[in-house]
């Protein structure tokens, strides 16, 4: 007896976690300069930094403001940047429209140590922003030891509350989600058609309770659906169909 399971979809969601902090960050107020990335890292709070002089980058407040303008501040305690204190770097208000990469120009940074930093800017009536939200990033090591390449990134630790984690150097790590079904029937030919209606690259995880005798599940993977809810098995063309065998015991 043969048992057919179809899935149009997939289940593990691998990139929606950048996703939800960057659309859970309180950027409400529109006087502030947002979205700050550390040598292009969006949450660099979740990977290590190699490089001894980061860039620093942010969107400009306001949507017919220009920049003629900013201060950076980087310290070296959370506490310190409340305080409007850039203990490892005060940059002083500077003459430029320039918001992408602008590098570090501080104290030497110390590796494997976190620090945190924000900014605020001029606009074209020479006023002044508030000053961002901060950002936390973290240094790494910053001599190129041990490695098999120039720019091999590395899994390393870090610790967070008191708890050590892993992340990537000098990128994001990717965050793994499960995702339900959105519906699961029985088509006419008494197989289970389960849609997701999510297009990601995905991971499928079944749980199956105990059989008593060899069976076979024989699980058809697509990107498109017949009208008799069915994946499609010749889809043509770029779109996507592969099958899969899980022979049971």
């Amino acid at each position: 007896m043969k048992r057919t399971f179809k899935i149009i979809q997939t289940v593990i969601l691998l990139t929606g976690v950048f996703i939800f902090f960057e659309s859970a960050y309180p950027y409400a107020n529109h006087n502030r300069p947002t979205g700050l990335m550390t040598d292009l890292l969006s949450i660099p709070e979740y990977a290590v930094i190699t490089n001894s002089q980061p860039h620093f980058s942010w969107i400009i407040p306001g949507e017919k403001s220009i920049q003629t303008a900013y201060q950076i501040l980087v310290a070296s305690d959370s506490t310190k940047l409340e305080e409007n204190i850039g203990d490892m770097w005060d940059s002083g208000k500077i003459d430029s429209e320039n918001s992408i990469s602008i590098p570090y120009k501080g104290k030497s940074l110390k590796e494997n140590t976190p620090y945190w930093w924000k900014v605020r800017t001029w606009d074209q009536n020479k006023t002044a922003s508030e000053y961002s939200f901060p950002q936390k990033f973290n240094t790494g090591d910053f001599e190129h030891v041990n490695r098999k390449w120039p720019g091999e990134s590395r899994w390393v630790t870090i610790r967070e509350n008191s708890k050590e984690k892993y992340v990537l150097e000098n990128r994001h790590t990717i965050g793994y989600h499960e995702i339900e079904p959105a519906s699961i029937v029985v088509n006419s030919k008494g197989n289970h058609f389960v849609t997701f209606e999510k297009a990601y690259f995905a991971t499928i995880k079944l749980e199956l309770g105990p059989v008593e005798k060899a069976d076979t599940l024989i699980i058809h993977l697509g990107e498109k659906s017949t009208p008799s809810q069915e994946v499609d098995r010749n889809p043509g063309g770029s779109i996507i169909y592969q099958q899969a065998v899980l022979k049971l015991t």
